[in-house]
């Protein structure tokens, strides 16, 4: 019980440190930021992102990388790693993943896998003892 109250306030101290980093980005970061979030499974581009916020590419990529120091096809391509990370976790496969994230090939995954972590998705759920 007392475990369970600890993780709770750890995730709300978490998550009230990530809504007051937000605050800082401009609305049109944050709305950028919303839809990449809540469309992992699509193949998103920085002209599709931008169209959804109602801005040209060339100036969504710029408030992107002066706000948050990253481009914005990187980011987009971390936050789906990140994720595919957490799937693989959760014991999906890595074809699994690869198709459910919009990767465009297996392969293509794999690497980006490896580029972002050292290892592939393979090693990793063999790490992590989740291998199917």
């Amino acid at each position: 019980m007392h475990a369970a109250i600890v993780d709770g306030a750890i995730e709300l101290t978490n998550m009230v440190s990530r809504a007051q980093k937000d605050l800082t980005y401009s609305p049109h970061v944050r709305r950028c930021i919303a839809y990449i979030n809540k469309n992992p499974d699509r193949k998103l581009t920085v002209a599709a992102v931008a169209a959804h916020c109602g801005l040209s590419p060339d100036y969504l990529s710029h408030l992107f990388k002066c706000e948050l120091g990253v481009n914005l096809s990187t980011y987009m391509t971390a936050q789906k790693l990140e994720l595919a990370k957490t799937l693989l976790w959760e014991g999906c496969t890595a074809e699994q993943v690869c198709y459910s994230l919009g990767f465009s090939s297996q392969s293509h995954f794999i690497a980006l896998f490896k580029r972002r972590f050292g290892m592939t998705p393979r090693e990793y759920t063999a790490l992590l003892g989740t291998e199917k």
